[in-house]
């Protein structure tokens, strides 16, 4: 029996079957009384203990057992010695031998290294650890947070971020202890961690004793607040800001500018504690203010109607000073009408005229224009459209039944306005008072009242829009005939996922050929709240041949919040490219979603375009495969081989998708100067890797060299193998 388990072992080694390997390991492993016996078969052979303790899979005890015998033999003495060698190369050599290994059983050599004067070494032994992913080893990788060389600590701060909240927990120990060097670096890593879970690290270190680690925390806790959607709570949104308001009253005014914007990141809960340490530094309320200078405009709107609800009239006039100012952004505005609508309705009776200047001008800079119900029946005209327009905006069906009674106004462009806001409503309640605006006495009006109409879509409007066709006045025939035929059209373009290939190609020639009907239809329906709508729309897009003539919607898809919209539409629009385009791709190069960054990169090989070399070489050294592997073939289009150099460099990634990327562009643009790294990443163990090194050899016509992967030990490589080698041999 002793004999036929040498043999085996030997038999596997030869092979180097692995998974037959650990399946002898599992089974010795859990049986103790069969490890003496075991260790007797191997005890002289240096070879399969070398073996064994590279290529099995698990830890364990009998593993322990079988790397206390190595420890004896000429083999380990020789990696020992070799390790501390003379030739740094040799050294990093022999590390990364010992680094093969699929568990952490060489830990002790591992940490021993960690202390070598080197930093090369240091880091080849991080990227070792990195791989293991155990307590120890995540506890060693945090560790070297400490280490004196800034070029380990970087390396270490990259690795740490891949595992993103995974290490958060090993990074407790530090936070009370007096060690500075390793809080700064672990904020270096906080940084670059975008979790709620970050908080409560930066909320300890916030507080730190050394000035520089809880300068530089609040700073990180400030881009952490911009770039976190703060309605996500923070475990306990209250100990944030306890801790918030006991650090601005231990500052001197000159010192709290970080803490005002991470406060105003909480809107109103932080606007009140800022209000209430202005009231607590009365004698300092000039220097104050000037604080607020340098906040963002959308930050302070929180604050500005904290100061206007004010009882103390220098506060409520600041608030009116900073409201007629500042500016918020299209993202803020209903978060914005909201705060507008419940301060105007509470304090309309209380307001001076200068209040309600500054907040209708307010309204007027940002297209808001609230006004008050009770200004409705004012003998002012400009009163009266103000207050529509306020009541438009304010999605309240009560309000909305009160525009009803002004349906009668003198004013044409009241009674317009009127009709459009009840229309947007889609109502039918509202349908009577529609038929009677189609017998107003302007034309306008009974136009606007069709278009309200034409908006409930119900058998009872389509019924009026039928009567309509009839209607006195031509131009209300006219309209009514566009509608029905809109609506035709309207039904086929929701059902065009439905359509054969045929019908769909029919649909994109009609599009064409209604022009500017067809493109109300789209450009409405591209500002759909609903992303499946805004989905259809570019899919239909996709069969018309003029895609120029759409390009307006194609602007709007580009700054879609559906990733999958932004991604998509990019390869629809290099063929004209403006400079407005332009501008939109460069912005999506910064896309938060990896997929249109890549996309985008895709598109700047296919624009003709003199600064387009020069917008693509950073992208070279990006960490995302795709994008890196389309900024190298970008480049290529454009006449620039400059981004081949990157390809070595990419096959030697610890990543499976960069080595395969590689692989994908020697082998599409069948980079004859590049071929031999298919032989190179022959044993490559990714499958993904051997599959389009496969394909880059059917397209080199290098069939022959195929075969070698058909006896590949991973089924999906075999299969792949088969395919193509019968492709290339014409037996399909």
């Amino acid at each position: 029996m002793d004999g036929n388990l040498r043999k085996t072992l030997k038999k596997v080694m030869k092979e180097k079957d692995i998974n037959s390997l650990n399946k002898i390991m599992d089974k010795i492993a859990k049986k103790a009384n069969l490890h003496s016996k075991f260790l007797e078969n191997i005890s002289e052979n240096q070879s399969i203990q070398y073996f064994i303790l590279i290529n099995t899979e698990k830890n364990s005890e009998l593993l322990i057992k079988i790397l206390n015998k190595f420890e004896g033999m000429k083999w380990y003495k020789k990696i020992y010695k070799n390790l501390h060698h003379r030739d740094l190369e040799v050294r990093r050599y022999f590390l990364s031998e010992i680094g093969k290994a699929k568990t952490d059983i060489f830990i002790e050599i591992l940490i021993e290294m960690l202390r070598d004067s080197v930093y090369q070494l240091r880091v080849d032994v991080a990227k070792i650890l990195l791989k293991y992913k155990t307590k120890h080893s995540m506890r060693l990788l945090v560790s070297m947070l400490d280490d004196s060389d800034r070029r380990v600590v970087k390396e270490i701060t990259y690795i740490l971020v891949e595992f993103q909240e995974e290490i958060l927990p090993f990074l407790d120990r530090y936070l009370k202890l007096p060690m500075k060097r390793i809080k700064l670096n672990i904020l270096d890593v906080l940084n670059r961690i975008y979790s709620m879970k970050t908080l409560r690290y930066l909320v300890l270190l916030s507080t730190d004793r050394s000035e520089q680690v809880k300068i530089k925390a609040q700073h990180i806790l400030i881009l952490l607040l911009e770039k976190l959607n703060t309605d996500v709570n923070f475990n306990d949104d209250q100990l944030m800001l306890d801790f918030l308001k006991e650090e601005i009253q231990k500052l001197d005014i000159k010192n709290i500018s970080n803490l005002i914007k991470i406060l105003l990141k909480f809107k109103e809960k932080g606007a009140k504690l800022i209000l209430e340490d202005i009231e607590n530094r009365w004698s300092e309320k000039a220097e104050y203010f000037i604080l607020f200078n340098k906040v963002e405009s959308e930050d302070l709107i929180y604050l500005t109607f904290e100061m206007l609800n004010s009882k103390i009239i220098e506060i409520k006039e600041k608030g009116l000073d900073i409201l007629s100012k500042i500016s918020v952004k299209e993202e803020k505005i209903f978060e914005v009408i909201e705060k507008i609508t419940e301060y105007v309705i509470e304090s309309v009776e209380n307001m001076s005229k200068e209040e309600k200047e500054t907040i209708i001008n307010f309204m007027k800079r940002h297209n808001i224009l609230k006004k008050y119900a009770s200004k409705l029946k004012s003998e002012n005209e400009i009163e009266r459209e103000i207050a529509v327009t306020v009541m438009g905006l304010l999605d309240e069906p009560k309000l909305h039944m009160l525009l009803l009674t002004r349906l009668k106004d003198p004013s044409i462009k009241i009674r317009k306005s009127i009709v459009k806001i009840l229309g947007e409503e889609r109502n039918e309640k509202y349908i009577e008072a529609f038929e009677k605006m189609l017998v107003d006495p302007n034309e306008d009006v009974q136009i606007s009242a069709m278009e309200a109409i034409a908006k409930l879509g119900t058998p009872k409007a389509k019924k009026v829009i039928f009567e309509a066709l009839e209607h006195p006045n031509e131009e209300i025939q006219k309209l009514a005939n566009k509608i029905i035929e809109k609506e035709s059209l309207k039904n086929y373009i929701n059902k065009f996922d439905e359509l054969s290939e045929v019908e769909k190609n029919k649909i994109a020639k009609i599009l064409t050929r209604l022009g500017k009907e067809s493109m109300d239809i789209l450009e409405e329906q591209i500002k759909s709240t609903d992303v499946e709508v805004r989905k259809r729309i570019i899919r239909i897009l996709n069969y018309v041949e003029d895609k120029n003539r759409y390009r307006n919607i194609f602007k709007e898809a580009l700054k879609d919040p559906e990733k999958e919209i932004r991604s998509s539409v990019i390869k629809l629009i290099v063929d004209f490219a403006d400079r407005e385009i332009l501008v939109l791709l460069l912005k999506l190069l910064n896309d938060p979603d990896k997929r249109v960054r890549a996309n985008a990169v895709e598109a700047f090989g296919d624009i003709k375009n003199k600064t387009a070399t020069k917008i693509l070489k950073p992208f070279l050294k990006d960490k995302n495969n795709r994008i890196r592997g389309n900024a190298i073939m970008a480049l290529y289009r454009l006449g620039d081989e400059s981004g081949f150099n990157e390809i070595n460099e990419m096959i030697r990634d610890k990543s499976e998708l960069m080595r395969s990327t590689a692989v994908y562009i020697i082998g599409t643009l069948k980079l004859e100067n590049k071929k031999h790294i298919l032989d190179e990443l022959q044993n490559d163990h990714s499958i993904l890797v051997k599959n389009n090194i496969i394909r880059a050899l059917y397209n080199f016509k290098e069939v022959d060299k195929i075969a070698y992967y058909l006896k590949d030990p991973q089924n999906e490589v075999r299969l792949s193998a088969k395919e193509y080698y019968k492709k290339g041999r014409g037996l399909l």
